[in-house]
């Protein structure tokens, strides 16, 4: 009887439902993205603000 118990929890823990293998499908490409996202959006954010960190810095080594 126990045996039998412990074979029926396995099985149902090896078989992925067909909602978990899509959701698992969709954050294979979702997470990548938004970490994409995320490092343009850090390593673009000093060249498109308001006062460019860089303009200001090159300014002021040509001025002096």
């Amino acid at each position: 009887m126990l045996a039998q118990i412990v074979k029926l929890v396995s099985e149902a823990s090896a078989a992925a439902p067909p909602m978990q293998r899509l959701a698992d499908k969709v954050s294979g490409y979702f997470v990548p993205a938004v970490v994409v996202a995320a490092i343009l959006a850090f390593l673009g954010w000093p060249f498109s603000a308001p006062s460019p960190v860089w303009r200001t810095v090159w300014s002021q080594q040509w001025q002096s």
